[in-house]
């Protein structure tokens, strides 16, 4: 855990109480101290669970609108989550990791800091209901599972030759799709407008794209007469590929050549006129271009499965008891 989770941490402590007593003020909140699970034979406290909660927590049940129900689905899965920290942790004891008591006051110094003083840093650990003992022993258990996924998890680095090897494998997953820079004009119709009042605004697109077709400057015509967002932009909507755009739009802006004009095409939102800037056909993305991208995907999908494996590993030869029969 990095100091500034840290701090959050214990200044969302404060939030999830709140959270927890609206949503189930009719249940006594154990105290921070009261265990929840063990593992292997040691404690997961109710802080431990805390803990965790406070990063699953979704933010909307900062302000209270959080049920019951979905608040002890969420304990269930901060449980899990917190156990898993404590397995990573005795995990980092077996394997002879050590944690100094500066790397302790160092990430504890830093969360300090953040506070106006140290009155106001003592007083949310108060409002939080732990004690400075129970927050030293979770930076220290922070670093060890930190210095564990160091070593275990995150060294994994991937090399260009299996980046490239992938890239070789793949290239069908690396194709840019055909794709057109259309320029756009909307006239809106109203859904409601009777039959007179849409045939005026029809014979208005017709004449703004007699205009275009003419020779006349789109970006001009768009910035004058489009009720579109993309008026400020000339109608600029830059490339798009299929799937984009309406499919009355679509089917014509991919049909035009470069230069060409089309419309008014009649959509749910009024009659559009449109212009193709550049059409430019399906491409392989060369090696050059993917490889950052990549290099960046598989070390997150290496990173995400050793970290799945290295959980289930423990997990298998662990003994967990779960002490409180409503998170089971």
């Amino acid at each position: 855990m990095k100091p500034k989770e840290l701090f959050f941490g214990l200044v969302l402590a404060c939030l999830i109480s709140v959270v927890v007593n609206t949503a189930v003020a009719s249940q006594a909140i154990a105290p921070t101290g009261s265990v929840v699970a063990m593992v292997n034979g040691l404690p997961v406290t109710v802080y431990d669970l805390n803990d965790a909660l406070q990063r699953i927590l979704p933010m909307a049940s900062y302000h209270g609108n959080i049920s019951g129900d979905k608040l002890l689905e969420l304990r269930k899965k901060a449980l899990q989550e917190a156990i898993d920290k404590e397995l990573l942790s005795q995990e980092a004891v077996r394997v002879g990791i050590k944690v100094s008591r500066a790397e302790i006051d160092g990430d504890l110094d830093v969360v300090r800091k953040r506070f106006p003083s140290d009155k106001d840093f003592k007083a949310a650990m108060k409002n939080s209901g732990i004690t400075l003992k129970q927050y030293t022993e979770a930076i220290k258990k922070g670093i060890l599972v930190r210095k564990l996924l160091n070593k275990e998890v995150y060294s994994k680095a991937v090399t260009d030759a299996e980046i490239r090897a992938y890239y070789d494998n793949n290239k069908s997953r690396f194709l840019e799709p055909e794709r057109v820079r259309v320029f756009y004009i909307l006239l809106k119709v109203d859904p409601a407008a009777t039959n007179d009042e849409r045939k005026k605004v029809l014979e208005k697109a017709k004449d703004i794209a007699k205009k275009a077709k003419a020779g006349e400057d789109f970006s001009a015509l768009a910035w004058k007469y489009s009720e579109d967002a993309y008026r400020v932009k000339g109608g600029d909507l830059g490339f798009i590929h299929r799937g984009m755009l309406a499919s009355e739009i679509e089917n014509v802006v991919f049909s035009l050549k470069d230069g060409e004009v089309a419309g008014p095409i009649e959509t749910l939102e009024g009659y559009s006129i449109v212009k193709v800037g550049r059409k430019e056909p399906q491409r392989q993305l060369s090696f050059s271009e993917i490889k950052d991208k990549l290099k960046k995907d598989l070390e997150r999908q290496r990173t995400e499965k050793a970290l799945m494996d290295i959980k289930q590993r423990l997990r298998n030869k662990a003994k967990i008891e779960i002490m409180d029969k409503a998170l089971r």
